[in-house]
């Protein structure tokens, strides 16, 4: 079933359609019925004129599970014009319906500002006369991968270098920078929150109000296996999810340490606002004292497919992935470790002047877009905190060497270059620099070679600079 009103009759805005005003801000699902939630209508062929595009269509199959993203029209066999592309035979006039509409708010959201959308959803939060949902599905932190802890834009790409379509490369570099871009988007929405949180307080609507905060599924960071198709060694990274509530009145945290699933939201909510369910559903609220512990977690994925697990063995596959996220970007309390990496730690952040010199390495570096570096506002929108270039080593120099990236004479990053093509280049590398580094007006970008001996880093130019 698609997640729309006609398969979902009966939810949370049904639920509360009655007793309170609804307000629904994104539109990647239509679960809320017209009768509650007005939306302007339009044919098929209007939506399709106006609205599906070829970045579209790219964008849905970056965005869509498995089951759905099959009915959309290929991307492999032609260089434009997906959509007259032979649709498959299976695709029935509902499903298509729904993924025209769904293609509709995509785009939108591809082309437009999820930042925007959000402070929109914040902004029309007030104190009313009646009760109100106030809803918000928001594709974040979801790829594309744009933007910093600060909210700020650094990138167009979509942040998923060294994958193809859902499957990660064997380049364990270019899967960690995408981890890392994840991570910082994680942030962002964390700063995000934040907002929700000051305005709630600043309206005086924060304790009397009921706050959730979720997500549908997570996302895999690991060499030659899916991104978020499910497989038996990255379930761990999907099957959790946060789940944040908050009760009204509710002045100090709790864990709950039952074992929660997303079926038990509604029911959950329903619970707390003391409203009693008109029918039976699937799960239970979270504060049921009297509901007996699961001894199996389940994740549904594509059609008619589900992967059961003991609890147990997720919490160990769990703790081991943290254990790996953590020797990677350091402990959670220390956000500005994520514009490090691994072994980076060790020269970020230190003037280059107090760091071993050798002698030039036979190599040519380019720097990518050199002139945003010329006269650069730190506060602007879009700071251009990717830099990228290009690595050609000669002689028995690797490919792969570490580089570090200096900015106004202190490094700021260190990468690696890349082991496939990017865009047909070969040589490629990117590394992603706290927004801080930069100063107002011309920034000096210098990029050095990484060799060690005796367990010091060494700096060395290389023979050619190319900008």
């Amino acid at each position: 079933r698609l997640p729309m009103a006609a398969d979902h009759p009966h939810n949370l805005f049904t639920l509360l359609g009655a007793s309170h005003d609804i307000q629904v801000f994104g539109t990647a699902t239509q679960l809320c019925p017209n009768w509650l939630c007005h939306r302007e209508t339009k044919s098929l062929t209007q939506r399709m004129r106006s609205l599906l595009s070829d970045l579209g269509i790219v964008y849905l199959h970056i965005l869509l599970p498995a089951d759905l993203s099959t009915r959309l029209p290929a991307v492999t066999q032609n260089w434009t014009n997906f959509l007259n592309s032979s649709p498959p035979d299976n695709t029935s006039t509902v499903r298509e319906s729904f993924i025209a509409r769904l293609q509709t708010s995509a785009t939108e959201d591809l082309q437009g500002d999820r930042i925007g959308q959000f402070r929109h959803f914040v902004e029309a939060i007030s104190v009313t006369n009646r009760p109100t949902l106030s809803f918000l599905h928001i594709l974040l932190p979801h790829a594309p991968y744009h933007y910093l802890p600060s909210g700020q834009t650094y990138s167009t790409d979509g942040g998923l270098t060294g994958s193809t379509a859902e499957l990660w490369g064997n380049d364990e570099w270019a899967v960690t920078q995408s981890y890392q871009r994840y991570l910082l988007q994680v942030g962002c929405v964390d700063t995000l929150l934040g907002n929700l949180l000051d305005h709630l307080k600043a309206v005086g609507l924060y304790d009397p109000a009921l706050l959730v905060v979720t997500a549908d599924h997570g996302v895999s960071f690991r060499p030659n296996d899916f991104r978020r198709p499910l497989t038996k060694t990255n379930f761990h990274d999907l099957m959790p999810v946060p789940l944040f509530i908050k009760a009204p009145h509710q002045h100090a945290g709790a864990l709950n340490e039952q074992q929660i699933e997303t079926i038990d939201i509604l029911p959950t909510i329903a619970d707390i606002l003391g409203i009693r369910l008109p029918r039976p559903v699937d799960g239970h609220s979270a504060f049921a004292q009297s509901v007996p512990e699961r001894d199996t977690k389940v994740v549904f994925f594509e059609e008619r497919q589900n992967l059961r697990i003991a609890p147990a063995a997720l919490e160990d596959a769990i703790a081991v992935a943290v254990k790996q996220k953590l020797a990677l970007f350091g402990p959670e309390a220390q956000s500005d470790r994520l514009f490090t990496v691994d072994a980076s730690h060790e020269l970020v952040g230190r003037p280059i002047q107090e760091i071993d010199r050798g002698k030039e390495i036979d190599a040519t570096i380019g720097l990518d877009h050199s002139q945003r570096f010329a006269d650069l506002i730190p506060r602007a929108n879009f700071v251009p905190a990717q830099i990228t270039g290009t690595f050609h080593p000669h002689g028995d120099v690797s490919p792969s060497s570490y580089l570090a990236v200096a900015i106004n004479g202190t490094i700021r990053a260190v990468t690696r270059g890349w082991t496939f093509p990017m865009e047909g280049v070969r040589g490629k590398w990117s590394a992603i620099v706290d927004q801080q580094s930069f100063r107002a007006g011309r920034n000096d970008v210098e990029v050095f070679i990484v060799s060690t001996s005796k367990g010091k880093s060494i700096l060395h130019r290389p023979v050619k600079l190319a900008r």
